[in-house]
């Protein structure tokens, strides 16, 4: 995939460069919130990024916030990822107070519809293992999501706590408070950044540009095994492309819902956000007519009208995934 870091071509004097306590290389949710966190610490920021903030997986995702879906269900990342997802309301308030802007989080429901009978006991011992979300398990479909059926053999599992946000509102949001903050110095579009961390202090340089860092935060998804492998860490992610398109709204209410917990309809103000694909070891975003026709077959089994026109709008996201899943 794309390399955002090359070797430093020379070293220049210390006293030529600029000094910050830390480095965030990424301006996505995950690298916004960490330099807005430093910040009020009182500590002096730059952000990094290799093209305008909020750009990749944090601004294509769909915004879903569920505890469920883990491959450790007892590990101490899985504890710090449910309790995350526990505090988002609170922390969209303080960041909605801190910006002046909306962000939208719909506590609506989620349907799981698990199409066949393995699907389904798989995803019954899933749940039972992890044991984080209020679950009801229903024996058809409710009333008030017709058109939707559910295929002869199939499950439907209510998940009524879960939520999920409107995630370009919260970058948004994120990116005011950064904007506005005096202690973060912002550097963007940057097509490469030198990077040496064998000096006491980690030093960056771009464009005839330098600066040095105490410490860095690396906050760059899929792009981060790239960057930790020049220091000597060894990070194996692979990405996995994801497709969206925005449709005009085709189910009734607020809830979201899931087959066989992949793909996903969720509601976003008067549109249908209709995902996603799952393209292992792939960096091209461009959208396919593989991609859609697979996101009209599989909703189609649930809601035989679905229809993704050609020239519908639509996007797609690299996310990273890690050896185990």
């Amino acid at each position: 995939g794309p390399d955002f870091l090359r070797s430093p071509d020379s070293d220049p004097p210390l006293n030529d460069k600029v000094h910050f306590d830390f480095a965030v290389l990424g301006a996505g949710i995950m690298g916004l919130e960490t330099a807005r966190l430093l910040a009020a610490e009182k500590q002096r920021v730059l952000l990094i990024d290799r093209q305008p903030p909020a750009r990749e997986a944090s601004w294509a995702a769909a915004g879903i916030l569920t505890t469920r879906g883990c491959r450790q269900p007892s590990s101490q990342s899985r504890e710090l990822y449910v309790r995350s997802i526990q505090a988002y309301p609170e922390w969209l308030d303080q960041l909605s107070r801190e910006s002046g802007l909306p962000i939208d989080l719909t506590r609506g429901g989620d349907y799981a519809f698990m199409l066949s009978p393995v699907a389904a006991d798989e995803f019954q011992r899933q749940l039972d293992a992890e044991r984080a979300a209020p679950c009801e398990t229903l024996e058809e479909v409710p009333d008030h999501l017709a058109p939707l059926t559910l295929p002869a053999g199939g499950r439907l599992f209510f998940f009524p706590a879960e939520s999920y946000v409107n995630n370009r509102q919260l970058l948004e949001a994120l990116s005011a408070i950064v904007e506005k903050n005096p202690l973060i110095e912002k550097r963007y579009d940057l097509p490469h950044l030198s990077f040496d961390a064998d000096h006491p202090r980690i030093s960056l340089a771009v464009d005839g540009r330098h600066w040095t860092a105490d410490r860095v935060a690396i906050c760059s998804g899929v792009w981060s095994g790239s960057i930790l492998s020049r220091l000597g860490w060894i990070a194996p992610l692979t990405p996995v492309k994801g497709e969206i398109y925005q449709l005009p709204r085709c189910l009734p209410g607020s809830a979201m819902i899931h087959i066989d917990d992949t793909y996903y309809l969720v509601p976003r103000g008067a549109t249908t956000l209709a995902g996603a694909t799952s393209k292992l070891d792939c960096w091209d975003k461009d959208l396919t007519e593989t991609g859609r026709c697979e996101l009209e077959n599989v909703f189609r089994q649930i809601l035989p009208s679905f229809h993704i026109p050609p020239d519908a709008p639509g996007w797609s996201g690299i996310r990273p995934m890690t050896p185990d899943g």
